[in-house]
């Protein structure tokens, strides 16, 4: 930690600008930086962002300060283990065998952060695309471990399973399947605002409506629809599919709503006739007309409403104007 703010007891609770390493709590959560002190205020203090260093499991990037024939410019590694005083590394061939020291790793190689993948949220492949929702459910990955050890830990749609880091399992570590980040997209032209992200989902669907599946990795088919039966307060909708659109026994129940978009339904014409007597205060003869209409059935009633008023006023006006009896 570093000290930002003066203190009238520096040699209690340190100098401004001067390191120190926190030692441990006292009350209120107060930082103890010397041993036998009380505690100072953790709202004088900043962190200090440690340098790396090298350990196994982290993920690294070639930065090409000279050229080799076992590395790509930019392509991602991995420290497989530790034989001291080496580390070994992953090659093109993801072959871990070559040894290289924290100076040198430091020197060569850039820290890939940590990728964190949750369920339901979209990510960023190697070749640019948009994949996902991601899926965390062991029962429907496509595979549970490939040929190099790694261990299924997500599924995604476009891309199938991939382990812990986003690496796409069968793949050398630098397959255009990789996931290398979580999906932001674009701000709208013109609209000052930040990003917005897919991960946010909006409550974009009702109970009640119709909704097509978009995405592939599901036993539905491409363009199967169900009917929303309830939108979870996880952000899940609980659906029922349409029966003969179905294969290998796809079930209702709970999916993410980034799986589907709502599907068009056309809508139900009625076709109705129908006798509008033309009356109003005054008496009138017999006549009558007869209108068909092809309407929504929603709108009939309303847009029946609105003509029998018009042609009431109609009727009325040309007995004013003499032009009927």
């Amino acid at each position: 930690m570093r000290r930002i703010e003066e203190s009238m007891w520096p040699a209690q609770y340190g100098v401004v600008g001067e390191e120190y390493t926190v030692l441990g709590f006292s009350t209120n959560d107060a930082l103890v930086i010397f041993e036998g002190c009380n505690g100072a205020s953790p709202s004088a203090f900043e962190l200090v962002e440690q340098p790396w260093q090298p350990k196994v499991g982290d993920r690294v990037r070639w930065r090409e300060e000279f050229v080799s024939s076992l590395y790509t410019k930019d392509k991602v590694y991995e420290i497989k283990g530790f034989e001291h005083p080496n580390f070994i590394l992953t090659d093109d061939q993801n072959s871990p065998r070559h040894t290289w020291t924290e100076k040198t790793i430091l020197e060569n190689f850039d820290l890939v952060p940590p990728l964190r993948i949750q369920a339901g949220k979209f990510y960023k492949t190697r070749d640019g695309r948009k994949v996902g929702p991601a899926d965390l459910n062991p029962a429907n990955f496509n595979i549970e471990e490939d040929r190099f050890g790694r261990k299924a830990f997500a599924n995604l749609p476009e891309v199938g399973a991939v382990d812990a880091n986003g690496i796409w399992l069968c793949g050398d570590g630098n397959r255009d399947e990789d996931l290398i980040a979580e999906w932001v997209d674009e701000p709208a032209v013109a609209v000052a605002a930040t990003a917005s992200n897919d991960n946010e989902a909006p409550a974009k669907f009702r109970v009640g409506d119709v909704v097509r599946l978009k995405c592939d990795g599901y036993a539905a088919e491409v363009g199967a629809t169900a009917k929303i039966r309830e939108v979870r307060s996880d952000g899940m909708i609980d659906v029922e599919w349409v029966r003969n659109e179905l294969r290998n026994g796809q079930s209702d129940g709970g999916y993410y709503p980034d799986s589907f978009e709502l599907a068009t339904v056309a809508p139900q014409q009625s076709t109705a006739g129908f006798t509008i007597p033309l009356v109003d205060e005054e008496p009138a003869n017999d006549n009558k007309l007869v209108v068909t209409l092809a309407l929504d059935a929603d709108d009939f009633h309303e847009e029946l409403d609105e003509i029998i008023a018009k042609l009431k006023k109609i009727r009325k006006l040309q007995r004013r104007t003499g032009l009927a009896a």
